[in-house]
């Protein structure tokens, strides 16, 4: 599974990419590759956020027991 870290540097390669080429549709492309990986780091690392939440919560931790 990609890490936020992972899909942030595919971005960033995306974008490289993307600032190269002359080719509009290419460019496009590569611009919408790019927000999308930067969209699905946002989300893992939400994600990570949540669970790190949870696993310090009393209720759901390692507190609970």
């Amino acid at each position: 599974m990609l890490t936020p870290k992972e899909c942030l540097e595919s971005a960033e390669v995306y974008l490289a990419l993307a600032h190269k080429t002359k080719e509009l549709g290419a460019r496009a492309a590569l611009l919408k590759f790019a927000y999308e990986f930067r969209t699905v780091a946002e989300y893992l690392e939400r994600d990570e956020r949540k669970l790190m939440v949870r696993a310090a919560s009393p209720i759901h931790g390692e507190y609970s027991r």
